[in-house]
Order: structure tokens, then sequence, then C-alpha cells
């Protein structure tokens, strides 16, 4: 029972981590309103929000407890030294610092290994190796659950910048034909286009409009999401500038071979379902099937004595 309690507080702290560094409904909502009011009024409900949220029991919590523990475990250990780059990657510079994640892979490390110390007396009879077991385990996923859902947040968001990229390209050739000027056609793109990508490309504008040059905000954008199709961007726009070739050209040349990517990635993926399906089926359908085929016929057999 008690081993069944562990795991509860472990899954819910999972989940509970998980949805405090993730989107929430609300921020769905203002991504359409955005969509209908040219932003304006989505502008003004995301600041309204953010003070709201600076005096939010959750915010003031990570103000005032995960902050300094992080902040202090950062100057005495090399804890952190990469989670800047993280966050950024999964777009939560705003929302989460390095010290507040710290902070909470630490209080989550002390609160499980509290929780293991104080049920121990509870749960001797689950043998002495499975006692040490639970002792490593519940403080280890405690430590290193924030860190595996930082890094699905990573993975996630750079799936829907390549899922949405080959989208934007078009648009932003589309704008240049139209007559629109390249960094027109990224504004509007940024203004069109919901997710990631959008706020990617709004970061890169606002870089450039204070005097960045367009070639460094680029470069910066791809280091920021260390994706090979913004690299392959960033070359193809930088390669334009030098030759003086048209930039729509490029990009549109670039959007046809991210499509033909997209599709081989694709195959690629459907080739690969049978072989994963093979483990859930020895697992969980081919039991399934085996009792309710044949469970019938041994319970017969097994009522008329044949067995014995």
């Amino acid at each position: 029972m008690w081993i069944a309690v562990l795991i509860a507080w472990t899954v819910t702290l999972a989940v509970g981590l998980f949805f405090l560094v993730t989107r929430t409904d609300r921020d769905i909502a203002l991504g359409r309103l955005e969509e209908v009011t040219e932003g304006e009024i989505a502008r003004i409900a995301r600041e309204e929000r953010a003070r709201d949220l600076s005096g939010s029991p959750a915010r003031r919590l990570m103000e005032t407890l995960f902050a300094p523990i992080g902040e202090f475990v950062k100057r005495i250990s090399s804890i952190g030294g990469d989670v800047e780059g993280r966050l950024i990657g999964a777009g939560l510079t705003g929302s989460l610092t390095v010290g507040e994640f710290v902070g909470i892979k630490v209080v989550a490390l002390l609160v499980l290994g509290a929780t293991a110390l104080i049920a121990l007396p509870y749960v001797r009879a689950m043998g002495e190796q499975s006692l040490l077991l639970a002792l490593f385990a519940l403080p280890l996923a405690g430590f290193v659950g924030p860190d595996l859902v930082l890094n699905y947040l990573v993975r996630a968001r750079k799936r829907m910048i390549r899922k949405r990229l080959v989208d934007a390209l078009d648009l932003i050739v589309l704008s240049m034909e139209a007559g629109v000027g390249f960094e027109g056609a990224l504004a509007r793109t940024a203004e069109k286009i919901r997710g990631p990508i959008s706020e990617e490309l709004s970061q890169m504008l606002g870089e450039i409009n204070h005097g960045k040059a367009r070639a460094d905000a680029f470069s910066d954008m791809a280091a920021r999401v260390q994706l090979a199709e913004l690299s392959l961007l960033v070359a193809a726009i930088n390669q334009a500038d030098r030759l003086g070739t048209g930039i729509a050209d490029s990009l549109r040349g670039l959007a046809s071979n991210l499509r033909e990517r997209n599709i081989q990635i694709a195959r690629e993926a459907a080739a690969k379902l049978s072989v994963k399906m093979v483990f859930p089926l020895v697992l969980f359908i081919f039991p399934a099937l085996f009792i309710v085929i044949l469970g019938p016929a041994i319970i017969s057999v097994i009522e008329s004595g044949g067995l014995f």
C-alpha cells in the first residue's frame, strides 16, 4: 500500500511540475484572440495576466522558496550550468529562471527523500534490496524528473517549429512576391503564424529594430532553437545577401527542400511503426487475446476434471 502511495506522490509531483511550466488553456485562448484582433487586445490581456501572475501564490512560492534555494545551490556547485540554454529552447525564459528551476529540483529531491525515510518503518516487509532501491530511486526521481520534463518541452517545441517552418517560409515568399519587403514579410508572418515560430520571429524582429544586424539576429535565433532547418534558413539568407540573389527565390527553394525532407521523415516514421508495434502486441494484445479465446476452454476442461 505504501509503495502505491509513494508512486502516486511521485506521479502527482511530476504532473504538477509539467503543468507548472507549460502553457494553460488561457494562453491558447489568447492565441486565438490575437488572430482576430491583430494582437493588440491579446497583448493587453497578456500584460494583465503577467501582473496577476506576479502576485499569485505560485509566483510568490517561486520567488520566496525555489529561487533562493536554487541560487544558493548554484553558488556552491555546478548544478544548472546548461539549464539556461534548455529554458531558452523550451521557451520558458519569461516564466522560469535558472535559480527557480534548480530550486524545484532540490526541493523535489528533499521532499521525496523525506517521504522515503518517513515511509521506511512501514515497508520493512519489502526486503532490504527493495528498501535500498526505494531510498535511492525516489530522491533520484525528484531530482531528475524536472530535467526530463524540460527536455521533453524542448523536443516538443522543436517539433512544432519544424512543423510550421515550411508554412512560414511559404507565407514570407508570398508576401515578398506581393511587394512587401523582407522584414515586413517577416513581421506579417509572425502575426499570422501561431506557435513557437511566431515567438522566435517576433523576438528576432525586435532585436533588429533595436539595432542588431539582421545576420546576427538570424544567427542568434538559430543558436537559441538549435534546429538544423533554422540553420539552413540562416545560411540561405546569408548566401542570398552575399551573392545579391533574390531572397524569395532562395526561400522558395529551401521550402521545397524542407517539404521533401518532412515527407521523408514521415515515411521513415511510418516504416518504423511495424517494429514498434511488436512490443505492445506481445506484451498486451496477444496475452489478452489468448485469455479471451482459450480461457473458456481451459475453464471447461478444469471443471470436467480433464487435467487431473
